[in-house]
């Protein structure tokens, strides 16, 4: 079997070290790219409201 890309997800609030150090060990396991995806929900602020 062979693997060109291995997708890791991260997390924003606890660290990635195990995550990465797996998804590092399949890479060059099988000569692949490492590609990371994290995702976050923003709320921007309301600049354009006025008073309470």
């Amino acid at each position: 079997m062979i693997y060109k890309t291995v997708m890791v997800s991260l997390a924003l609030d606890r660290p990635n070290d195990a995550c990465l150090a797996v998804a590092g060990d399949l890479a060059e396991r099988f000569g692949a790219r490492v590609i990371g995806i994290v995702a976050s929900d923003v709320k921007a602020p309301l600049y354009f409201a006025d008073g309470g």
